[in-house]
């Protein structure tokens, strides 16, 4: 398997997930230390999925707001743990 896919937030019943509020979905491939980054025009990016209660999905891109790259990855890094808001 490439990567390790995690569903945050969410509750599990008896086998079904209650879905109530919003679920992040991340496929982490660890060789890749770049996962859910992107640039364009020089500043970095992050996207991911989240999975909505009414069982639809929702892509979103977040700006960085920066130019490195390892500040990129401690942004991104963040924002995935949810201590930013998105």
């Amino acid at each position: 398997m490439v990567g390790r896919f995690f569903f945050y937030r969410g509750l599990v019943r008896k086998g079904y997930r209650i879905m109530n509020q919003p679920t992040l979905s991340l496929r982490v491939n660890p060789a890749n230390p770049d996962h859910h980054l992107y640039v364009n025009n020089g500043t970095w990016w992050c996207h991911f999925t989240l999975h909505l209660p009414d069982h639809t999905k929702a892509r979103r891109r977040v700006s960085l707001r920066t130019r490195d790259q390892h500040l990129a990855r401690h942004r991104r890094d963040a924002l995935l743990r949810g201590e930013v808001p998105a």
